[in-house]
């Protein structure tokens, strides 16, 4: 009984391994085919579904900022070379009352007579990279002028009108456009057209009398371009006049300075003057350039040859640019030909080699017929 227990025992458990190993295996097989069914499904809409072509965005176009305009600045002392004048217009070292490098624009009273208003002028020559437009503002001062009464025009014109036999020059009236009185420099303005390549501006001084003698001294321009450049001409270095300063001194006269602003030479009744000239039409703030070559380091002393009406005048000196000194006209002469001798002096040091000395007034109403230094003591 016992072994037949036993065996029966056996017999369940044998049984119950089979039908687990029975059961794994087919939860394996249903598995299996589950993964087989997923592995061949049809793909997911996302798969199989065509590209679409994704728009391209139209590039945004940037506005590009126009080019600033172009401003080029012409005068008559760095520029000199491109002002032509004819007739009995001048090339001048100053004016009354525009102490600068300017063209005095004067009208031959002949020439008005006879209705030839444009025998005296300047032409200017300006050379444009391409055509364009321009807006020329001009300084100038009328020196002559009566305010309020003078009927000043500046005339104006390209070469293309000036070549033309019937020509009308555009104008400015100067007395209606002015912000101040027409004896300072003052700025004016027009419009003007470029061809490429070079033109000629041509400017003309007119009267509402057509008076000659009268003038409009014109010292710069700036012209503010559409488009392009203009190119000026590299003006060759001025040459300085260095004049040999011996230990015993020299005169210092209209015959050896170096440079002139604000100031005119013109001739003198001085019977003391070695060169026939003064210097005179002093402007506030002119002055005169010597370029002394000093052969003996030293103190020396400037006196002064001056004529004045009213007693009235100063001159600030300089040396190499410092100011070493100054002087106050009081002396009244009762004319500007009428000459003496200024009682004060200035005291310099000069050292071996070359220096500049410069005389600038400070206050107008005297005339200089020269300078004496001399070593002191």
């Amino acid at each position: 009984m016992n072994k037949m227990k036993k065996k029966h025992v056996i017999f369940v458990k044998c049984m119950s391994l089979f039908l687990i190993a029975v059961f794994a295996l087919s939860f394996a097989g249903c598995s299996g085919q589950k993964d087989a069914k997923k592995a061949t499904a049809a793909p997911t809409a996302a798969v199989t579904a065509k590209p679409t072509a994704k728009q391209t965005e139209a590039p945004v176009e940037v506005p590009t900022k126009a080019p600033a305009a172009k401003t080029v600045e012409i005068s008559v002392k760095e520029n000199p070379s491109i002002f032509t004048v004819f007739g009995t217009a001048q090339l001048a070292e100053s004016d009354a009352g525009v102490p600068k490098k300017c063209i005095k624009l004067m009208q031959n009273r002949e020439d008005l007579d006879n209705e030839e208003f444009y025998k005296s002028g300047v032409s200017i020559t300006l050379n444009a990279s391409e055509a364009c437009s321009a807006t020329v503002y001009i300084t100038l001062a009328c020196p002559d002028a009566i305010n309020g009464a003078s009927g000043y025009s500046l005339l104006y014109c390209l070469n293309k009108e000036y070549e033309n036999p019937e020509l009308e020059a555009d104008r400015i009236d100067l007395d209606m456009d002015s912000l101040e009185p027409l004896q300072t420099l003052q700025e004016f303005v027009f419009d003007i057209e470029l061809d490429k390549g070079e033109n000629k501006l041509y400017l003309f001084q007119s009267t509402a009398n057509n008076d000659g003698g009268w003038r409009i001294s014109v010292t710069s321009l700036k012209l503010k371009l559409s488009a392009g450049d203009i190119t000026l001409p590299k003006e060759p270095e001025r040459e300085k006049n260095v004049i040999d300063f011996p230990a015993e001194g020299l005169v210092l006269d209209t015959a050896n300075y170096d440079e002139l602003n604000g100031v005119q030479a013109e001739p003198t009744k001085d019977e003391k003057s070695q060169s026939g000239q003064n210097f005179g039409y002093f402007d506030s703030g002119a002055s005169l350039t010597y370029v002394l070559n000093v052969k003996k380091t030293g103190k020396y002393e400037i006196s002064y040859r001056i004529a004045s009406p009213e007693g009235s005048g100063a001159l600030d000196i300089f040396v190499d640019d410092e100011e070493v000194g100054s002087i106050e006209i009081t002396e009244k002469t009762g004319d500007f030909q009428a000459w003496t001798d200024h009682d004060e002096k200035t005291e310099i040091e000069l050292t071996e080699g070359e220096h500049t000395l410069k005389f600038t007034s400070a206050e107008s109403g005297f005339n200089i017929s020269f300078f004496t230094v001399l070593p002191k003591g």
